[in-house]
């Protein structure tokens, strides 16, 4: 048996990503928790809990994140999931 995945890139801030990929929430304000939790709530409803990760993530660049709209220093983030 052979399980395959797929690859979806998406635009984020770059600041999102210490608590996205080491759960570390430190020194991020309120309104920031809430939009990782959100975008954690999002991406296990579109993959699956569990069955999504982060993958390569670019340098930074400025730009509008994919989620909300939001302006400034973003990443294209690579999330793996299982097909």
């Amino acid at each position: 048996m052979t399980i395959e995945f797929e690859v979806e890139t998406y635009k984020i801030p770059a600041w999102a990503l210490s608590p996205l990929v080491n759960n570390d929430y430190t020194g991020i304000i309120d309104d920031d928790e809430a939009f990782v939790d959100n975008l954690y709530e999002w991406l296990d409803g579109e993959y699956g809990r569990g069955l999504w990760h982060i993958g390569e993530v670019s340098e930074q660049f400025f730009g509008r994140s994919d989620f909300g709209g939001l302006s400034g220093d973003m990443c294209d983030v690579d999330i793996v999931y299982r097909v």
